[in-house]
């Protein structure tokens, strides 16, 4: 049997209205929520007892709790008889004591506003606002028609106005104020907004990119014909010589360094510059691309 299915079944037996069988079901949820709690375990034991499921136990025990116990406690009080003995004006000045001792405000601890806290759980509202332009509920018009009824509050606020209807029937209305959103809101403020796990790896990847972004400029660029190491020379006066880097090419602006490159390609100073050279026309110098490492003045620069 379902959830629904036994809310239903217990609430006809209890005689419950949609209001009530709408608390009780809460609180009966908040009562089975911790299995290691006291009132859990005596909820399985009594539903043991009376043959009955838990679930249905603790819409008893709800019940109990919500409205039979208060009842019962408003007819004690009413039957309680109280004894007055009348003092004379003369008599009263001589036995009462008028001085004033001790006037103490009870300090909760942090355990007991949980405890409260956890107890009232499920009757706290969750936001306390109707979203914009909701109908709460209709009403039929001169013809029949089911409108849109817009209620207002106690004081006459709209539904937009931080108020909404709990119980069509009753107009029954819960400010925004003490909500669980209003607790939510307040530590954020005081202690910040968390942060999401999801959030904090999406800047761990967006570091590890970075990375490999930068890992990637800094591989050497090499030219579809030209390798690395190359030197091309413009086909016509005045023969300016380009040293091919990272797949670009770097003017080389002494006649010392392009005599060095030379020497260390195993020429010597009178072989033609042809010799470690490769003819290339303007266009194709341009068509390479300029290196951003600029010319070459000395062997330093390579």
């Amino acid at each position: 049997m379902t959830r629904n299915e036994i809310i239903e079944i217990e609430s006809k037996i209890l005689g419950l209205n949609e209001e009530q069988k709408l608390k009780v079901s809460s609180k009966a949820d908040y009562i089975i929520s911790n299995p290691n709690s006291n009132w859990y375990k005596s909820t399985q034991k009594k539903a043991i007892e009376k043959d009955r499921g838990l679930y249905a136990q603790a819409i008893y025990e709800a019940n109990w709790v919500l409205y039979v116990k208060p009842l019962l406690d408003k007819d004690n009080v009413q039957n309680i008889k109280f004894n007055k003995k009348i003092y004379e004006s003369i008599e009263a000045e001589a036995s009462l004591d008028r001085d004033f001792n001790e006037f103490k405000i009870k300090k909760y601890t942090t355990i007991e506003f949980f405890e409260h806290y956890n107890t009232l759980f499920y009757d706290i509202p969750q936001t306390g606002v109707k979203p914009n332009g909701s109908v709460l509920y209709t009403e039929t018009n001169e013809n029949g028609d089911l409108v849109p009824y817009i209620a207002e509050g106690p004081k006459g606020e709209k539904p937009t106005e931080g108020f909404y209807v709990i119980n069509n029937n009753n107009n029954i209305w819960v400010s925004t104020k003490n909500t669980h959103k209003e607790l939510i809101e307040k530590s954020k403020e005081y202690v910040g907004t968390p942060i999401d796990p999801i959030d904090e790896e999406i800047q761990q990847l967006i570091k590890q990119l970075e990375g490999i972004n930068n890992e990637i400029e800094n591989i050497p660029k090499t030219h579809p014909f030209f390798n690395e190491g190359d030197i091309i020379e413009l086909d016509e006066p005045p023969h300016h010589k380009y040293y091919i880097q990272g797949g670009l090419t770097r003017p080389i602006w002494s006649s010392e360094v392009f005599n060095s490159l030379k020497s260390v390609a195993g020429f010597s100073k009178s072989d033609p510059s042809t010799s470690i050279t490769i003819r290339v026309d303007i266009e194709g110098i341009e068509s390479i691309g300029v290196s951003p490492l600029g010319p070459i003045y000395s062997m330093k620069d390579l």
